[in-house]
């Protein structure tokens, strides 16, 4: 899971345009949830790790780079299984 966040962040963060990927909801649930536990809130990170879930189910493959889209297939169920 790791590893998913640190690829597609770092595309991110890299990428020389602005272009939203259908990975961006699935990373802000992340870290909305990631947040929720760092503050010790068990209700918010209850409720973001629902919106993870949706967001996981939701990311439309066909607009993925190849490289993307590899990484994804190979994280996509243990990253449901987990929320």
């Amino acid at each position: 899971m790791v590893a998913l966040i640190a690829t597609c962040s770092t595309q991110l963060l890299f990428a020389q345009d602005t272009k939203v990927s259908s990975l961006t909801p699935l990373l802000t649930s992340y870290f909305q949830v990631k947040n929720a536990f760092i503050n010790s809130n068990s209700a918010d990170a209850a409720t973001h790790s629902g919106e993870f879930l949706k967001a996981i189910s939701s990311v439309d493959m066909k607009t993925l780079p190849a490289a993307d889209m590899t990484a994804f297939m190979s994280f996509q169920d243990k990253l449901a299984f987990d929320a």
